[in-house]
């Protein structure tokens, strides 16, 4: 049908479960690229709802977040999945939010691209609503330049917070 799968760059805090989602993410509706790669239609970074040290890690995500932005000459979309949440006592993805909005500006932390936190289960395969997102995402014009506050997806994260690209 001549229709191009949304290539997505996948990053992540070490331990995350990248290696999972990968393969409940499966290669059937997205293209998953490398760091090396030449086009992105989206960024996922993927966090551990189990480990709140990953969560203040925006400066990290910033620089290279920035390297992508240069490399790709524009800003792609970023959704952050908040992943293990299967696990007792891991945080939603508001919780998520908050911490990264506690430990500075948030939003110079995403570089003022449009931006999603989602909620997911790599290992039982709860991956429905990241993809309803990523696709989403994806299709967005390649021009998303406002600054925009994230908004939460998922269950456990309660109503949704600021203001963000509409999803359907």
């Amino acid at each position: 049908d001549g229709h191009q799968k949304p290539r997505v760059l996948l990053l992540g805090a070490p331990q995350a479960g990248r290696t999972t989602l990968n393969e409940a993410l499966g290669d059937e509706e997205f293209a998953l690229v490398d760091e090396a790669a030449a086009a992105a239609d989206v960024i996922l970074y993927v966090v551990d709802a189990t480990r709140p040290a990953q969560w203040t890690a925006a400066e990290h995500l910033l620089k290279r977040l920035h390297g992508v932005n240069q490399r790709l000459g524009r800003l792609v979309p970023l959704v952050v999945a908040v992943n293990k949440r299967d696990v007792e006592g891991s945080a939603p993805a508001r919780q998520v939010v908050e911490e990264l909005a506690a430990t500075g500006d948030v939003c110079a932390a995403v570089g003022g691209r449009v931006w999603r936190v989602v909620d997911c289960s790599a290992k039982r395969r709860d991956v429905a609503e990241l993809t309803r997102v990523l696709r989403h995402l994806a299709a967005l014009p390649l021009d998303p330049v406002r600054i925009l506050a994230p908004r939460c997806q998922g269950r456990g994260s309660g109503p949704a917070t600021g203001a963000s690209a509409s999803l359907p």
